[in-house]
Order: structure tokens, then C-alpha cells, then sequence
């Protein structure tokens, strides 16, 4: 498991440096992207590859080479294979967090003196389901996958956490907040003084 310990200098979030993860370029990431998810939704839809492409107006190779992140895919195929199974262009080409992303509560003053501040920005369309928690001083919740494509907020209203899954973690105060990619377990852990927090699971859209 591995600590985070990267800064953004601009905004002054955390962001994953989660040891032993593959350096790709963002064109690769957008292409293995749009991999899973194609392969995802066609599945969910019950598809055949060539029924998908029968619906998108592309040949079945096409739709192979997309699924294993072979093909450069014009605007246009992009489009038409979004529509085809249901979905945006802007979630089938979303480049899901690599590992956590953590927002810090501000240095001066206290999370009460903000007007306010993004924590999560939009991606795409998606179903949002969000949740209040508290866990007393030291208790643990165990948290099962949420399902390809999937990722969570988190902010931490009073007291503080340990967030963790297998390859990371991150310990969060009042004010912090963190997002990352829910295709694994995961696990909050509460501090001393135990905490309250406000979670948001992001799926795409079905």
C-alpha cells in the first residue's frame, strides 16, 4: 500500500503517487478509457459486438479494435457508438482517477469562513447517490466495489479518517475531501475522536 504524497502547486489539492502504476500517455489513457467502456455498457445492454455495431453504423472490426484500445476513432464513430449504447461521448471517452485525488481544507480560517468551493467537479453523465456517515473513534467500514467506471467523494465534516484500499491511503481532517476510483474495496477508517462525513458514489450513467 502506498501513502499519497504528490501537491498540486495551483490549487493546493494532494494528488495520487501511488508506487508501481504504469506511466501512459494521456492519448493511451483516453483509449483504454474508452475501452472498458465500451465493453462495459455493450455488456450491460446485452449486445453482441455486431449488434452494436449494426446500431452505430461501423463494422464489427471496428467495434474489436475500440473494445482493446487499438483504433484512433474520429468524433463522428465516437459519437454514433455513444448513442448506440446509450450514453455521452463526454462518459465514454472519461478518463477515470488513477488513484485518490485530495482536496485540502484551506490553511487560514476554517471550512465555515468559505462561500464556497467545488469539491467534485462534474464528469459526464452520471448517477450520483449520496450519503451521510458517522463512525465512532477507530471503527472501520468495509466498502465492496461499486461497479466499472465508478468513483466516490468524500468530505470530512468533524473529527478524521484513514481512506484506504489495497495500493493507497490517505488520512483526512475536517475540511479535507478526496475522490477516487471505486472498482476495488475500500475501507474508512475513523481517527480518535471518530468522524462524520458526507460521501458521494458516482456511476456512469446506465
Amino acid at each position: 500500500m502506498s501513502a499519497v504524497t504528490g501537491t498540486d502547486s495551483e490549487s493546493g489539492s494532494a494528488t495520487a503517487a501511488v508506487s508501481g502504476m504504469p506511466e501512459v500517455s494521456p492519448a493511451e489513457r483516453t483509449r483504454l478509457a474508452i475501452a472498458v467502456q465500451v465493453k462495459a455498457k455493450r455488456a450491460a445492454l446485452g449486445l453482441s459486438a455486431r449488434a452494436l455495431a449494426d446500431a452505430a453504423g461501423v463494422s464489427p472490426a471496428l467495434v474489436s479494435q475500440l473494445e482493446n484500445a487499438q483504433a484512433n476513432p474520429t468524433i463522428e464513430v465516437l459519437a454514433a457508438v455513444s448513442q448506440a449504447l446509450g450514453t455521452t461521448l463526454a462518459d465514454l471517452a472519461r478518463i477515470p482517477a488513477a488513484g485518490p485525488v485530495v482536496t485540502r481544507a484551506p490553511e487560514k480560517g476554517s471550512p465555515e469562513d468559505l462561500e464556497g468551493r467545488t469539491l467534485l467537479p462534474a464528469a459526464g453523465a452520471r448517477r450520483v447517490e449520496m450519503y451521510e456517515m458517522f463512525l465512532p473513534a477507530w471503527a472501520q467500514q468495509q466498502s465492496a466495489p461499486h461497479g466499472v467506471g465508478s468513483e466516490e467523494v468524500a468530505y470530512v465534516v468533524t473529527g478524521s479518517v484513514e481512506v484506504s484500499t489495497d495500493e493507497w491511503s490517505v488520512s483526512l481532517k475536517a475540511g479535507d475531501g478526496v475522490r477516487f476510483p471505486t472498482e476495488s474495496e475500500h475501507a474508512y477508517r475513523a481517527g480518535k475522536r471518530g468522524v462524520r462525513l458526507v460521501t458521494a458514489v458516482s456511476m456512469p450513467s446506465a
